[in-house]
């Protein structure tokens, strides 16, 4: 019964896909077919939600170079500080 645990379905298109186990996962997502907001759900689980929010296939994304990591948030939140400056003129 601990292999119906591991059964995992995920969303394509709105359309549910599986069952799959978290190696054909971590291949599904090594080949791009789904995405760290790609939705999931497996038995037990209340709703359905994106990969990233999911703490068992949390070793999926931790495993691979995230496209979405700060680096790019710091380098892009600070070149919009002349957006903050452009408000400030505006309301002054």
């Amino acid at each position: 019964m601990g292999e119906v645990m591991d059964e995992w379905w995920y969303d394509s298109n709105n359309s549910a896909k599986g069952p799959c186990g978290i190696e054909e996962l971590s291949d599904l997502f090594n080949q791009k077919v789904i995405t760290i907001d790609t939705r999931v759900w497996r038995k037990g689980m209340e709703e359905w939600l994106p990969l990233r929010e999911v703490k068992e296939l949390s070793s999926l994304i931790s495993d691979m170079p995230q496209p979405t990591p700060t680096s790019s948030d710091v380098t892009t939140s600070t070149s919009s500080n002349p957006i903050a400056r452009a408000w400030k003129r505006f309301f002054g």
